[in-house]
């Protein structure tokens, strides 16, 4: 009799995969801990409370006393259309004044006095962006103030922003 002969019955190759896949999981594990936490977004503000605080912007900037009369109409313009495109669901930026002005009438919150005075701060816009019109500071300033009052007047009921 000679004595046992030993067998390969492959158990190390078993015990290898269990160590693979514990250093898997634990690796795993530390990626999550690790990893960056997405920030959580901030609700996406009104269309009149974004409209306002660009416009607070627009006046810190102070573009006509810098003499850059074209670049605060443009700016202003550019808000005024983003704001009703948000807040009416007319696509005011794609489109030209006149347009814009037809479909504007249509809606019903933009008629009368409201859509007049849109009407004509887009037209005066106009003038200074594409016909050289260099109005005065002091008009710029009014175009400034007739827009937020138009921003709060057509603001959802009981969220006006005065």
């Amino acid at each position: 009799i000679r004595d046992a002969i030993v067998i390969d019955d492959g158990r190390w190759l078993w015990w290898l995969a269990a160590g693979t896949a514990a250093a898997a999981a634990l690796g795993f594990t530390w990626w999550l801990m690790r990893r960056p936490r997405p920030v959580p977004a901030e609700p996406p503000l009104a269309p009149h409370a974004w409209a306002m605080r660009e416009l607070a912007r627009l006046a810190a900037d102070d573009l006509p006393a810098r003499g850059d009369v074209d670049a605060f109409f443009v700016r202003l313009s550019s808000i005024v259309r983003t704001y009703i495109e948000g807040r009416f669901g007319i696509a005011a930026p794609d489109r030209t004044t006149q347009e814009f002005i037809r479909e504007a009438s249509r809606h019903p919150d933009l008629s009368g006095d409201q859509g007049r005075a849109l009407a004509d701060f887009l037209r005066s816009a106009d003038m200074v962006k594409f016909a050289a019109d260099r109005p005065a500071a002091d008009a710029c300033g009014d175009a400034l103030d007739r827009m937020r009052a138009f921003v709060d007047a057509t603001a959802p009921r009981g969220e006006a922003m005065t």
